[in-house]
């Protein structure tokens, strides 16, 4: 498979996962207020994050696949370095910013409601997150 090809694959894999982080991310964030489960409201925003580095992903494969110009002669392929490095501060932030919020609700713990429709969306996200890291293209 060409080079171009697989990048194509990328673009498509990319944008589809970004379609579906989205919904993700909103089942998790409006069951995890309802539900006062800060958890789901962590992994929401830890979803809304890779929203993000999905779409840069997106971005920096449609660059790669420019052809090359005057100011770029040998193309646009360098792009996904500096997407991933992108990508890099942005889980790193992601991190500090959870544990930030998992050691606020250890200090002051809130009661759940709705256990079950907040264990429901966990499941979800679970079998979600599965499918598309089994997705191909």
């Amino acid at each position: 498979m060409a080079v171009k090809e697989k990048l194509w694959l990328g673009v498509k894999a990319s944008r589809n996962s970004t379609i579906a982080l989205v919904f993700l991310a909103a089942i998790k964030g409006i069951v995890g207020f309802y539900s006062g489960s800060s958890s789901l409201i962590a992994d929401a925003i830890h979803t809304s994050m890779d929203i993000f580095t999905s779409l840069a992903v997106w971005i920096g494969l449609r660059l790669s696949l420019k052809s090359s110009g005057e100011h770029f002669p040998y193309g646009y392929y360098k792009a996904e370095n500096l997407v991933a490095l992108f990508v890099s501060v942005i889980i790193i932030l992601s991190g500090v910013e959870l544990v930030r919020g998992a050691l606020k609700t250890i200090k002051d713990p809130v009661e759940l409601e709705f256990q079950g429709l907040a264990l429901g969306a966990a499941v979800f996200s679970v079998i979600t997150i599965y499918a598309l890291s089994q997705y191909k293209f």
